[in-house]
């Protein structure tokens, strides 16, 4: 299986996890997914990762920590021509919903 779907497939799996409400588990392939990224520059996958472990952190009501993941899925995404600025307008309208919500 290449790399890329392996993150594809963490990914899924996670977040599936979470939705179930078993967030430790579903954290835990997230950051895999998040490792498999980073060693192997893939980039767009890197930020749509960490977009989804923002909001993971969020459904746990940990919002200021999901923000703080937001914004380094923005600062990534910049640049990048793959991720487009739906997926930036996407995650900064996530930050800014976990930054109100922490207030």
């Amino acid at each position: 299986m290449c790399l890329a779907n392996a993150v594809g497939k963490l990914n899924r799996q996670g977040m599936e996890f979470c939705n179930q409400g078993k967030f430790h588990e579903g954290l835990t392939l997230l950051r895999q997914a998040l490792q498999v990224c980073q060693e192997g520059e893939f980039k767009t996958y890197e930020v749509k990762i960490l977009n989804n472990i923002g909001l993971v952190l969020q459904m746990q009501s940990e919002f200021s920590q999901a923000a703080v993941f937001f914004e380094e899925a923005l600062d990534k995404s910049m640049g990048l021509k793959k991720c487009g600025t739906y997926l930036a307008d996407k995650i900064r309208k996530n930050k800014e919903t976990a930054l109100r919500q922490a207030a």
